[in-house]
């Protein structure tokens, strides 16, 4: 791993999925990389969409409460080599910010409560301050461009079980830069907005980043 991106061993502590005794999954590998000046936006998120399409399920997003799914659609949910996710870094705070909402994703699968129908789109949920699966989306995920492939920065955030993270990093054409950047780059207002967090909150020890974490720890519980 490039010592300019972030790198985690995310423990799964879950010991079970349904009538499975052992949990399908112990850990995952997080992969966290930031660039700037972009340009080829639109190849970048097509290729995180195909990708992420594969463990797809036909379970309905269910904007507000979550879905009992089966327990073989969950299964299939993270049957996945890699699943990566393509971000605007002025909608995340930190790192912590990340693992964080993948640990909740996972246990919403585990526990067979999802919400969207996708790992991936999971996470996003989890990763934003909206009950909706849909606005989730439209305020954390780049969006191809038709008119403009060029962006000015984009957070990667790639997920696997082997800590093999595919060929991503590879399509982009953009200068990568130090993950310590991204505090730099997080639109507070806007943040804030989303989570609701409100100015006593923001002035109580630890800020915006506990406001988020807190709201991510209880969503949807």
């Amino acid at each position: 791993m490039d010592s300019k991106g972030y790198y985690s061993e995310l423990p799964i502590f879950q010991s079970s999925f349904g009538n499975v005794v052992k949990s399908p999954i112990e850990k995952l590998h997080v992969s966290i990389t930031l660039y700037k000046d972009v340009t080829n936006r639109n190849k970048i998120v097509q290729h995180s969409v195909d990708l992420n399409t594969k463990t797809t399920v036909t379970v309905k997003e269910n904007d507000g409460n979550a879905t009992a799914a089966s327990s073989q659609d969950c299964m299939d949910m993270i049957n996945f080599d890699v699943v990566h996710l393509v971000l605007h870094p002025e909608m995340v705070t930190s790192t912590e910010h990340v693992t964080f909402a993948i640990s909740r994703a996972v246990t919403n699968v585990l526990n067979q409560k999802v919400h969207s129908n996708s790992f991936a789109t999971e996470v996003v949920y989890m990763m934003g301050g909206s009950s909706s699966v849909t606005k989730c989306m439209e305020e954390l995920c780049l969006q191809p461009n038709e008119n403009d492939d060029t962006c000015k920065a984009v957070l990667v955030v790639s997920v696997s079980k082997d800590k093999s993270f595919g060929e991503l990093d590879k399509i982009i054409e953009g200068t990568e830069i130090p993950i310590q950047e991204l505090r730099g780059m997080t639109n507070v207002e806007a943040i804030s907005k989303a989570f609701k967090c409100s100015k006593k909150e923001l002035e109580l020890p630890g800020g915006l980043e506990a406001c988020i974490l807190g709201r991510i720890g209880t969503k949807r519980i």
